[in-house]
């Protein structure tokens, strides 16, 4: 049959019957309830717990991928070029600097609130 899409085990895909509206599931449970009522504020304990950790979670994330450049760049001139361990080194420290103002200082300076104007 041609111009048929063919599947696995010979299921055709014109004849399948798998693209259907989704039935409405419990909509009484989510009548008047509107996503604008939310008011963030400083006293809701949940909220400023959740600021901290992502701001925690970042700033791992960011010393961890300025730690994996450092240790590639170390490796790779170590082992793989005439540079050595020396110049390795000296690039290593350079690139962590580098890291360092680009990559995590400029970021510590942000406030933590996440609704701050300017973020």
């Amino acid at each position: 049959m041609a111009g048929v899409l063919h599947g696995a085990a010979g299921f055709s895909f014109a004849d399948s019957r798998v693209v259907r509206a989704a039935p409405r599931v419990f909509p009484e449970a989510f009548e008047g309830t509107a996503m604008a009522d939310f008011t963030p504020s400083q006293s809701n304990l949940e909220l400023l717990v959740h600021e901290r950790t992502y701001h925690a979670f970042s700033v791992f994330v960011r010393w961890s991928i300025v730690g994996v450049a450092v240790a590639l760049t170390v490796l790779t001139l170590w082992f793989a070029t005439p540079a050595g361990f020396i110049g390795g080194a000296i690039a290593g420290i350079v690139l962590g600097v580098a890291g360092y103002f680009a990559v995590i200082r400029h970021e510590q300076h942000q406030p933590l609130d996440l609704w701050t104007e300017g973020r």
